[in-house]
């Protein structure tokens, strides 16, 4: 005996409709639970390099910031936590987590120069720890910091110097 057609199809798209939304529900689970989740709502941002920061920070672009790099001029600093720093950060990177900056301030800055060149950065777009580090260096009397928007994804796309592990840890 033949089904009709019209409960074939039916059938075909609740399926379809099923794993479009299990598909939909994992992907935003997986998000949840990663360590730099994606936004899913409005917040701080730094969209592009014409970001407005707090007074005394402002933004440094990515050919900048290489620049600074290539020729050792900067000091760049990751706001991100510890165990996503060890997973890949920009090879010499000092970590200095914005949620633990009173506590390790101390030891990850000793010997830096209050004119220092510093560049903070973490990462994602929406991602604002970097602009959080900066503001907090800027008040306690550094006065060169600046921000790279989305700075590990974007130094790792261009293909820049990364390290791992212990290398440069606090």
């Amino acid at each position: 005996m033949a089904v009709p057609l019209r409960q074939t199809c039916a059938g075909m798209f609740r399926q379809a409709g099923f794993i479009f939304f299990l598909g939909i529900a994992a992907g935003l689970l997986c998000n949840h639970f990663r360590p730099a989740g994606l936004a899913l709502t409005g917040g701080t941002t730094l969209p592009n390099e014409d970001a407005t920061l707090p007074e005394g920070v402002s933004v440094i672009p990515l050919a900048e910031a290489r620049k600074a790099y290539s020729s050792g001029r900067a000091l760049f600093l990751d706001a991100r936590d510890p165990k996503i720093y060890r997973s890949g950060h920009i090879r010499g990177a000092r970590n200095l987590p914005v949620e633990t900056v009173d506590e390790d301030f101390d030891q990850v800055m000793a010997g830096v120069a209050k004119n220092a060149l510093l560049i903070t950065y973490c990462d994602g777009a929406a991602c604002d720890l970097s602009a959080r580090l900066a503001e907090e260096l800027y008040f306690r009397g550094y006065d060169r910091v600046r921000v790279l928007p989305n700075g590990w994804s974007r130094w790792k796309a261009a293909g820049l110097p990364t390290g791992q592990s212990d290398e440069a840890a606090r």
